[in-house]
């Protein structure tokens, strides 16, 4: 009996298009994702890298410096230019000199100040800083820093006192009640001590100005001898009673509350739109969480926007009547 062989039955048309199509998609897969990963690769390349050069204070600079090292000039794209933050530490007075200097105008900063570079971003301890600098331009010549300048950080400023001194005032002391025959008070140079100009604003805003002390060379370290308090932010407390563990400080809050330091990022106001993106974007970059722990890591708070705020007429009249 012979035996017969079927033959499998013939693709049709549209399956054997259908095979095909698979296999050179198969292909093509591979092939296209290559494709894409040099085209990422290229549009991540640097046209150039422009550096965002940072002034800030000596309580903020190294954890924002900290912050712009873990940034790739890549992270701060503004279209094909990379970016690379530059934070220097610096001093507050001095920076503010030299800003006002480069605009033809005068600011008394008590002193001698070292020279200064002058920075696109500034973040110093206070926003009394950026008020004193565009009030000592001419006026109608513009502003020296942009309107916009965002806390970016913050440390309460209250009285440091040994705590038998303050017992009685506990939990605050209240300024228009206050009896300086109890707590004599003495304050730093205001126009480089931003926590000395926060407290004259306050005791000012009741009256009671006149009755505290101000001595341009008073050493922050040491409450001066006749006096049992002097306005310091709660940074510089904790650091102070980290070196001196046998002679603690506490800080007593006053009512109303004197203005903390609030750590403003001010930009020029003359950067150029290339500049001005940066440094909005290394801004935009502090509100991530991770880098706010690196603020908050060096014993600052995230930005406090119900502190009160120091106005221009607030600081002129603390100013006012200072001597050497």
């Amino acid at each position: 009996m012979a035996i017969r062989h079927r033959r499998p039955p013939r693709l049709g048309l549209k399956t054997r298009r259908t095979l095909i199509g698979c296999a050179l998609l198969a292909l093509l897969v591979p092939l296209t994702a290559i494709a894409l990963r040099v085209v990422i690769d290229r549009a991540q390349d640097c046209a150039e890298t422009i550096d965002l050069e940072v002034a800030a204070a000596p309580a903020i600079a190294s954890a924002l410096g900290n912050v712009a090292g873990s940034l790739r000039p890549e992270d701060l794209r503004v279209n094909a230019t990379c970016v690379a933050v530059k934070v220097t530490e610096a001093d507050s007075a001095s920076v503010a000199a030299a800003l006002v200097d480069a605009r033809g105008g005068k600011i008394d900063v008590g002193g001698g100040t070292e020279a200064a570079a002058l920075p696109h971003v500034w973040v110093p301890e206070s926003r009394a800083w950026s008020l004193r600098v565009d009030g000592a331009v001419e006026a109608g010549s513009g502003g020296v820093l942009g309107a916009h300048q965002p806390s970016v950080a913050f440390s309460p400023v209250g009285l440091a006192a040994k705590g038998s001194d303050v017992e009685e005032f506990q939990p605050g002391l209240a300024l228009d009640d206050w009896d300086p025959e109890k707590l004599p008070v003495c304050v730093g140079d205001p126009r480089r001590d931003v926590a000395a100009l926060a407290a004259l604003a306050a005791f000012g805003n009741v009256g009671a100005g006149r009755e505290v002390e101000v001595d341009t060379k008073l050493d922050g370290e040491k409450l001066p001898k006749g006096y049992k308090a002097m306005p310091v932010s709660k940074l510089d407390l904790d650091a102070h009673n980290a070196d001196h563990p046998d002679e603690p400080w506490v800080l007593l809050e006053t009512r109303p509350a004197v203005t903390g330091l609030d750590f403003p990022y001010a930009m020029r106001a003359d950067l150029s739109g290339l500049l001005s993106q940066a440094a909005e974007k290394f801004l935009a970059v502090l509100d991530d969480a991770d880098n706010m722990a690196r603020l908050t890591g060096v014993g600052l708070l995230p930005p406090d926007e119900y502190q009160p705020v120091l106005t221009t007429a607030a600081v002129t009249a603390a100013l006012n009547g200072i001597k050497d």
